[in-house]
C-alpha cells in the first residue's frame, strides 16, 4: 500500500496491493487492489471498491443507492455519479 502527499482520508479503508496518489479525497471509502491517480475524490461509496483504476481528477460519488458490487475503470477528468436501478 502506498499513500501520496496531501491526501485526505476521513473514516476509510486503503487495503493492500493499493496505490493512492497525491492530492487524493478518500471519505466514507473501502478501496482495496486499486490504484487511485493524482486529485481524485471518492466518497461516500459504501461498498468496498476493488480491482479498479479511478483517473487523475476523476470524482466517483453516489446518488441514493448504491449497487452491490462496484468495477471502475474511469479516465481523467471524469465524473461518476451511481444510481441504482428502479
Amino acid at each position: 500500500m502506498i499513500i501520496g502527499r496531501d491526501c485526505y482520508l476521513e473514516n476509510c479503508f486503503v487495503g493492500p496491493y493499493s496505490s493512492v496518489s497525491d492530492k487524493v479525497t478518500l471519505i466514507d471509502t473501502d478501496i482495496d487492489h486499486s490504484v487511485i491517480l493524482q486529485g481524485a475524490k471518492v466518497v461516500n461509496i459504501h461498498q468496498r471498491v476493488v480491482d479498479s483504476l479511478i483517473g487523475q481528477r476523476a470524482c466517483l460519488g453516489v446518488a441514493e443507492r448504491r449497487p452491490k458490487a462496484l468495477r471502475f475503470m474511469v479516465g481523467d477528468d471524469c465524473q461518476v455519479e451511481l444510481m441504482a436501478a428502479v
